[in-house]
């Protein structure tokens, strides 16, 4: 029998964090988490926490999170479209 410990996040989550509303895969030993107020990204043996550098977008309100086959971050807002992140350039861009 395998125990797991589980630890909550959110008192640790850069301000202001809202709740968390989803997950997606960072690549190894990483990932993100969307929240109510942005995205950040989450190491996951050191359990540091990093807000994404999206611009105007930081703070977006986020309501959903995918990520497809080349890690590209597809992120739901709050009334405010959507928006497609690349971690690996820092490219974001907005759909309405």
């Amino acid at each position: 029998l395998r125990t797991r410990r589980y630890e909550d996040l959110t008192p640790r989550l850069p301000p202001p964090a809202g709740r968390i509303v989803g997950f997606a895969p960072a690549g190894p030993g990483r990932l993100w988490v969307a929240t109510g107020h942005g995205l950040v990204e989450l190491d996951i043996a050191t359990g540091a926490l990093q807000r994404a550098a999206m611009g105007k977008h930081s703070q977006a309100v986020l309501r959903a999170i995918a990520a497809d086959a080349r890690g590209v971050l597809w992120l739901g807002t709050s009334g405010d479209g959507a928006l497609r992140y690349d971690p690996a350039s820092g490219q974001v861009d907005h759909y309405t």
